[in-house]
């Protein structure tokens, strides 16, 4: 019977694995299902940087003559949701039984401790780290009618992140990555396995509490974004001109929208004028064990690191609100925030 045939977006997959040399594709146009993360098709963006460079040696005439080729660099953008393992298959290093997400996380240099690995009460805390990976990425491309797929290749990725959630919803990292755009290549198709549990945790019952006296405002939005800037590594000995890239700074935020309250009640102002006293705050993702994520301000979840650089009068919900804008702060280096898996 005939038909159609046309290459279906949700058929998209985003392929990641930790480089063994930093910049040098791990795959070699090869690899395996467990290589394909767990990404929202719809969510998938590749935009190259122009790397035209125009010639206008026209002798006088308009126009351009062919343009000049400059380095291949390429942004990455994709959408994973939020949720941690299957219940009774506990955290583990050995073999590695780790929440979805896990390798983008560690694309954004963030380093992962594991606590109780392979038994009841195991608990992963990811934070930044010194120690930056990188990683090849595939975006590939299933092609109707036969066996291979189109697979735009990145190396030397790295990147940042942000995640935002709205009152009973799940929550989703949008990560953004950096690569060398190495080169377009048709290969074999290996579709990733459809994994349905556990299902998506809500933003409820989340515990949100913020200073030392433990202020719990009703909120409706929380924002964290990590804040970091990728840089590139430009090298005339690389194939692309660039030799990967590397986060060099991060300014990370969480922005909440608190029912506005009297002064007396919340103390966002004398916070906001004095930028001190700093804040601690938690809150958390899910109720389920092994499906649930803490959000902890700083990444012990104790010490009181936040500090407010923001406040603004503003609506939601037809309800009067504040916009607060904080900061974690570093005290010792890499410990200005965590993400806890339990």
């Amino acid at each position: 019977m005939a038909e159609f045939l046309a290459p279906a977006a949700i058929g998209r997959q985003v392929v990641m694995k930790q480089e063994a040399t930093a910049g040098t594709d791990v795959f070699a146009d090869t690899y395996l299902a467990a290589d394909v993360q767990q990404v929202d098709a719809d969510s998938i963006r590749v935009t190259n940087d122009p790397n035209e460079i125009k010639n206008l040696v026209t002798m006088g005439n308009l126009g351009q003559a062919p343009s000049l080729k400059g380095p291949r660099v390429s942004r990455i953008d994709f959408r994973i949701p939020i949720r941690g393992n299957d219940a009774g298959i506990f955290f583990d290093d050995t073999p590695e039984i780790v929440p979805f997400g896990d390798r983008a996380l560690q694309a954004c240099a963030l380093g992962r401790t594991f606590a109780s690995p392979g038994i009841g009460g195991s608990t992963i805390l990811y934070k930044p780290s010194s120690t930056q990976k990188t990683y090849t990425i595939y975006v590939t491309q299933p092609i109707p009618g036969g066996a291979n797929c189109l697979s735009r290749q990145f190396t030397g990725c790295s990147g940042t992140f942000r995640v935002s959630g709205r009152a009973g919803e799940g929550m989703s990292y949008e990560f953004s990555m950096l690569g060398s755009f190495e080169e377009e290549k048709d290969i074999v198709f290996v579709p990733g396995t459809m994994i349905l549990v556990p299902q998506y945790p809500q933003l409820i019952s989340a515990a949100f509490q913020i200073g030392s006296a433990n202020y719990a405002p009703r909120i409706s939005t929380v924002t964290f974004d990590a804040g970091q800037r990728v840089g590139r590594l430009p090298s005339i000995n690389a194939v692309t001109g660039v030799a990967g890239f590397r986060i060099l700074q991060r300014e990370p935020s969480l922005v909440i929208d608190p029912e506005v309250d009297l002064d007396a009640s919340s103390g966002w102002w004398a916070a906001f004028r004095d930028g001190a006293p700093l804040k601690d705050c938690t809150f958390i993702l899910g109720g389920t064990a092994l499906n649930r994520l803490t959000f902890r301000f700083a990444s012990d979840g104790v010490a009181a690191n936040l500090q407010v650089v923001d406040h603004q009068l503003d609506s939601r919900d037809d309800l009067s609100c504040f916009r607060i804008t904080l900061r974690p702060t570093i005290a010792a280096g890499n410990d200005d925030w965590g993400l806890l898996y339990s």
